[in-house]
């Protein structure tokens, strides 16, 4: 009888061993998701001159539409006018980006009905390059950085005007990060000598 009780303590602690184990195996695969997944997204904050977060240049409207919560319709755009002067506000994991659209012609030069994006900005406090440029980094301190990393750039610097159209005292400053090699430029708009955010687009001037 003894032996029968001894043999069924021993199997109820090798059972308690085996929940044990179980559990700290599934706690340890929960923190291990949890880690990439913050990671992942985490990796979205970065701008470029290739992307901003989710978001690349002449990706399509319906591409687009799968990664943000906001569904973009051709209704947004009524007439061609409107694809190039609007700009639409979607939200990704918490994260606001403006996104400009160009339309997309048939063989024939009749507009269809796909949109292209050609202008994405972001002002959002995480967005940051790999470089180490930030929303909120010191004007000064960005081109010293780029002058250091041999970074090829462009600085301009605007009068504002109020709603009658008068000339103010404020200004609006850009620094353009150039990828010659894509065409494209990445912004780096400066407020109060300070990064405001961030905007890419294709260079006009490339070829």
């Amino acid at each position: 009888m003894w032996i029968y009780f001894l043999a069924k303590l021993l199997l109820s602690q090798q059972i308690k061993c085996y929940i044990y184990d179980m559990k700290f195996i599934l706690t340890t695969l929960f923190i291990f998701a949890f880690i990439n997944l913050n990671t992942l997204k985490a990796q979205d904050l970065f701008a470029s001159t290739i992307k901003i977060g989710p978001f690349k240049l002449d990706m399509k409207h319906y591409e687009v539409n799968k990664i943000c919560s906001k569904k973009i319709s051709t209704e947004e755009f009524k007439n061609t006018a409107d694809v190039y002067d609007k700009m639409i506000d979607v939200t990704v994991d918490g994260v606001v980006y403006k996104l400009g659209f160009y339309a997309n012609y048939n063989m024939e030069g009749n507009r269809n009905d796909t949109f292209s994006l050609m202008r994405i900005k972001c002002n959002d406090k995480r967005m940051r390059t790999k470089s180490g440029f930030s929303i909120g980094m010191n004007k000064f301190d960005v081109l010293k950085k780029l002058n250091t990393m041999n970074i090829g750039y462009q600085f301009s610097k605007y009068t504002t005007y109020d709603k009658e159209g008068n000339p103010t005292n404020k200004f609006v400053e850009y620094i353009q990060i150039i990828d010659n090699k894509a065409s494209l430029r990445l912004t780096l708009e400066v407020e109060n000598e300070k990064v405001s955010g961030f905007e890419l687009y294709a260079d006009e001037g490339g070829c």
